[in-house]
């Protein structure tokens, strides 16, 4: 599956580093993420943050590909890039926020038909919907701000 593929190799390199950060300054880890994971941003608006609710969405990440017959080599490669682009910074806020192994497994397991799906851990709470057309769709919400 190459959803779950992406979505399982994002696990790598996660650290409490993030949650050690949060303590020092006393500010959101979700924003810290958009800061650090959104800056330059060349591929759309893969992240978004809303201060008000401490809310960090990502959209349409891990597109499924179109089929490269109705594509040039060259607008395939194009589209690939940045697929690949998107998914970089999505598994980076992924990394900041220090996201469990079991919240990756749940999500890289999700299928069109599944619809809206949510977990929960520690302070943190997600919820998304995956179609291969559209992509993943997350949104992270730290509970502490309710």
């Amino acid at each position: 599956m190459f959803f779950a593929a992406l979505v399982l190799a994002a696990t790598a390199g996660c650290s409490d580093s993030a949650e050690a950060q949060l303590d020092q300054e006393e500010t959101s880890l979700l924003r810290l993420a958009y800061e650090d994971c959104a800056e330059g941003e060349e591929h759309g608006n893969v992240l978004s943050y809303d201060s008000e609710y401490d809310v960090l969405v990502a959209e349409n990440v891990y597109v499924q590909p179109s089929d490269r017959s109705y594509l040039g080599d060259e607008t395939y490669e194009a589209v690939v890039e940045g697929i690949s682009e998107r998914a970089r910074i999505y598994e980076c806020a992924l990394d900041r926020i220090a996201v469990p192994e079991h919240v990756l497994s749940d999500i890289s397991r999700t299928r069109a038909l599944d619809g809206t799906r949510s977990t929960s851990w520690g302070d943190f709470e997600a919820s998304w919907t995956y179609h291969p057309s559209n992509g993943l769709n997350i949104q992270f919400e730290d509970r502490r701000s309710e």
